[in-house]
């Protein structure tokens, strides 16, 4: 069964130490950081950086004050270990980010943060679902198949396609923010 942070209970502090906790955070966590990570670097090497990220987490075995602590300081971090790994790198097109990204403002980066955590409760809750609708869903909104490519693919009937897509749509409705609603009904309008 996936780790849920939701078990981490709000306020209370949050020790890295203790391996439970650790592994629920790096599971909720490292799939949104990596994407956050792709706004400065390449995929492959944002996924090194996140995991390179948490491996230093987990030695210094910190504890923060609670939940919104450490979630403020992982994409922080992430932010930092991404112009570090820029300034190693010393590529010619990544120097032009770092010197775009010393005008960014902080409202710019914690938009991208917001979308961020949109786009993870979107992808927790699709995770959620049971694994035939999960994988409808997935195929549909997020790779963009049509429902006849996603009933060849899966190997079942074009109306169980429709029916699992509605299930989902309508489980995802309930179970979503507002905005990450609004944010996969942007997604289900663009693969029109």
């Amino acid at each position: 069964m996936k780790a849920d942070i939701s078990s981490i209970k709000e306020g209370m502090p949050v020790s890295m130490g203790e391996p439970e906790v650790f592994e629920e955070i790096y599971r909720s966590y490292f799939a949104p950081l990596c994407y956050f990570a792709q706004k400065y670097i390449e995929e492959e090497d944002a996924e090194d950086v996140i995991n390179n990220l948490f491996l230093k987490l987990w030695r210094q075995k910190e504890t923060f004050e609670n939940i919104a602590h450490v979630q403020a300081s992982l994409y922080v971090s992430t932010r930092n270990s991404c112009l570090d790994f820029l300034k190693v790198t010393k590529r010619a097109e990544d120097r032009h980010i770092l010197v775009a990204d010393s005008s960014a403002t902080a409202k710019s980066f914690m938009e991208d943060m917001i979308r961020t955590e949109v786009w993870a409760e979107i992808y927790r809750e699709i995770n959620k679902l049971p694994l035939q609708c999960s994988r409808v869903i997935s195929l549909s909104f997020l790779e963009g198949l049509k429902n006849e490519e996603i009933a060849r693919q899966l190997d079942i009937s074009l109306q169980t396609v429709k029916n699992q897509k509605s299930m989902g749509l309508k489980v995802l409705k309930q179970k979503l923010s507002r905005e990450g609603f609004m944010l996969l009904l942007l997604i289900i309008y663009r693969s029109f």
